[in-house]
């Protein structure tokens, strides 16, 4: 956004939102803010490499970051799901039926399944390694989907995948 400020002697000085008028000396002075991490941690995603970063504040709001300790459950197989987790760091393995059926890790997307079919978990998903994920809703699932293509497309190969798997 573009702010228009008079500054003596009667100059328009044309300024950003992110700037600050020094009042001694009249002159524009650039702020800078430190980078959102969770925006940048977002974009790291195959899920979101592609996104305008205009376009990731949004994404930003709508997922939170969260740390997982090695040996934690994130999803119990059967149980009814109600958020999603996208693998920022770290590695978990997948269980159906008590047995190891895959690793997932960076970029991976979990827990898309029970959002976008019966409503339960397929699989149960336990962290191997200390994790950082982003986790959302199925409101902000519905709203990423529709909103960020290349998000959409992940979860839709995702899906497919697993979807073999399971059958």
């Amino acid at each position: 956004m573009l702010a228009i400020v008079t500054t003596p002697p009667c100059q328009v000085v044309a300024a950003v939102i992110d700037t600050a008028i020094d009042p001694v000396k009249g002159a524009v002075e650039m702020i800078r803010r430190p980078k959102d991490k969770k925006v940048a941690e977002l974009r790291r995603l195959p899920a979101f490499s592609n996104e305008p970063m205009r376009r990731m504040a949004d994404a930003g709001r709508a997922l939170d970051l969260i740390s997982v300790p090695q040996g934690e459950v994130l999803m119990r197989q059967g149980e009814v799901g109600h958020d999603f987790y996208l693998i920022i760091e770290g590695m978990a393995r997948v269980e159906r039926d008590g047995e190891v059926v895959a690793n997932v890790t960076h970029g991976a997307i979990i827990g898309e399944l029970a959002l976008v079919g019966a409503g339960q978990r397929t699989a149960t998903v336990v962290a191997d390694t200390d994790m950082v994920l982003a986790t959302g809703s199925r409101p902000s699932f519905a709203a990423l989907v529709a909103e960020y293509p290349s998000f959409g497309a992940q979860v839709r190969r995702s899906a497919e995948a697993r979807l073999v798997e399971v059958a």
